[in-house]
């Protein structure tokens, strides 16, 4: 199936905005692979099994960094992020550094603005080999997340290992937190160990008291239906450019 996505070019990308929650200004968009062959969820369960999980990040990253220069060619004015999804086995593949820098030549304007958000959804087998390569990705400009901080296989250890530029809070933190102090005082945690050093991301924000909750708390940025749903970038600029 992964070959025949490839070869029929039945896929694209949609983005999610990323807003800055004290103005609800974007920041930044996060890129999702779609095809109409099956769930990104499937696909990438699919690649797991069939050993071609390198192949499907890089075209879901190529693909993004294409639209989105396509789409924002002054984004480095603009001050707007990528986030692109990426599994640690991909950036410890060693072919990785030969796309990244198939990458820097081709679109030299856009990548200053990448932030390599690294998936959960998979158990790390070497962190000190990921520990390397993120420390040159951060030394290059770029910036790391690390996703869904509180479900899959990301962990504290992570949060301490890799020394990311922003965490993803998984968006079960988000449900009902208007409600939950439990929550509550768990991501004031959080945002009092971030700082400055880290900027915390609140996942799946979808109700306003959330929203709310998630402001008076001093969560950085947020993302969610209530803030935007992931569309193709030129329906998020156009909604962007009307404001």
């Amino acid at each position: 199936m992964i070959e025949k996505i490839i070869r029929d070019y039945t896929y694209t990308n949609v983005f999610q905005p990323i807003y800055r929650l004290d103005t609800i200004d974007i920041i930044g968009y996060e890129s999702l692979f779609r095809s109409e062959m099956a769930s990104p969820e499937t696909l990438f369960r699919l690649a797991h099994m069939t050993n071609e999980v390198f192949e499907l990040d890089l075209l879901s990253m190529k693909n993004s960094i294409e639209i989105f220069t396509d789409y924002c060619p002054a984004s480095h004015t603009l001050e707007l992020n990528l986030f692109l999804n990426v599994f640690p086995s991909t950036l410890t593949n060693n072919r990785f550094v030969k796309f990244l820098n198939q990458m820097e030549e081709a679109y030299r304007n856009v990548l200053g603005e990448i932030v390599f958000e690294i998936n959960e959804a998979e158990n790390t087998e070497d962190i000190h080999q990921l520990k390397i390569i993120t420390k040159q990705l951060k030394d290059k400009g770029y910036k790391i997340a690390l996703d869904d901080l509180g479900s899959g296989y990301s962990s504290l250890k992570m949060l301490f290992e890799l020394e990311p530029n922003l965490v993803k809070i998984d968006k079960y933190f988000a449900r009902g937190l208007h409600k939950d102090q439990k929550k509550q005082d768990l991501l004031k945690l959080f945002a009092s160990f971030a700082k400055d050093d880290v900027d915390i991301v609140l996942e799946g924000i979808e109700y306003k008291e959330d929203l709310q909750a998630a402001q008076s708390i001093g969560i950085d940025l947020g993302q969610g239906y209530l803030l935007g749903k992931p569309s193709p970038l030129g329906n998020m600029l156009s909604i962007v450019n009307q404001k």
